[in-house]
C-alpha cells in the first residue's frame, strides 16, 4: 500500500513533467521548490528561503533575463545546496537539486561547477531508474553533454550525445523536437571537434568511465515502455 501511495504521488507531482528544452528551467525549478517538500520539511527555514527566491527570481528572469539575474541565481544555488543536507531526502528531490543546480552554474558560465553538479544527478538517475523519469535523466546527460563541449571536451559530449539520442528515441521524443534535434546536430559538431583536436577516449576522468556502464543499463531493453 505504500509503494501504491508513492507511485500516485510521483504521478501528480507537476515537477516530474520536465520542458523538454535545454534553456534554463525556472518554471520547473519553481514548481519543484513550491511541490516538492510538501512533507516533512515544508517548514524548514531553508526551503521557505529558496521557495520565496525562486518566486521572485521567477519573476525578474522573465523580465529581464538570466544574465541579469547572475547574482540571484548564484544565491539560489546557495540554498539548493543546502538542500542536500536536509534529512530524509528522497533520491528524487536530491537528483532535482543536482539537476536544478547545475543549470544555474551553466548559464553562470561556471561549468566546471555545472558539470559536478550534472553528474551527480546522473549518478542517481542511473542508479534510481524506477524513480528518476527517463526522459529527465535524459536531458541531464544533454545538458552534462553541452558543458563538456564548452570545456573542450568533445569526445566526451559526442560520446554522451550518441547515449541521448537513445534514450529520446526509446522515450518517445519526436526527431523534430528542438531537443532532439539540437543533440543530433551537436552530436557532429563535437565529434567533428574531436577528429580536428585528435582528443582520445583515454583522456576520460575515471568517473566519466565509471558511469558510463551505468547509464548504458538502462539500454539493455530498448523496447521497454519509457517512464513518463
Amino acid at each position: 500500500m505504500q509503494h501504491s501511495n508513492s507511485s500516485h504521488r510521483r504521478q501528480r507531482d507537476p515537477s516530474m513533467k520536465p520542458t523538454l528544452s535545454t534553456d534554463f528551467d525556472i518554471a520547473g525549478l519553481e514548481r519543484f521548490l513550491v511541490t516538492a517538500f510538501d512533507y516533512g520539511s515544508r517548514h524548514s527555514s531553508v526551503v521557505s528561503a529558496a521557495q520565496r527566491e525562486a518566486r521572485d527570481l521567477s519573476r525578474r528572469l522573465r523580465e529581464y533575463g538570466a544574465r541579469h539575474c547572475a547574482d540571484e541565481l548564484l544565491q539560489l544555488a546557495d540554498l539548493l545546496s543546502e538542500l542536500v543536507n536536509t534529512r530524509q531526502l528522497s533520491p528524487l528531490v536530491v537528483f532535482q537539486v543536482h539537476y536544478f543546480t547545475g543549470q544555474i552554474y551553466q548559464t553562470h558560465f561556471n561549468y566546471d561547477a555545472a558539470i559536478q553538479s550534472y553528474l551527480r544527478a546522473a549518478w542517481i538517475g542511473a542508479a534510481a531508474q524506477d524513480i528518476i523519469p527517463r526522459v529527465l535523466f535524459a536531458l541531464t546527460l544533454h545538458r552534462l553533454s553541452i558543458c563538456y563541449g564548452e570545456t573542450g571536451s568533445y569526445k566526451k559530449a559526442a560520446t554522451l550525445l550518441a547515449r541521448v539520442l537513445d534514450l529520446y528515441r526509446n522515450c518517445q521524443v519526436k526527431e523534430k523536437s528542438e531537443v532532439y534535434v539540437q543533440a543530433r546536430r551537436l552530436g557532429r559538431e563535437y565529434a567533428s571537434l574531436c577528429k580536428a583536436s585528435d582528443e582520445s577516449f583515454s583522456s576520460f576522468g575515471a568517473s566519466f568511465k565509471s558511469l558510463l556502464p551505468m547509464i548504458d543499463e538502462g539500454a539493455e531493453d530498448e523496447d521497454a515502455p519509457c517512464k513518463p
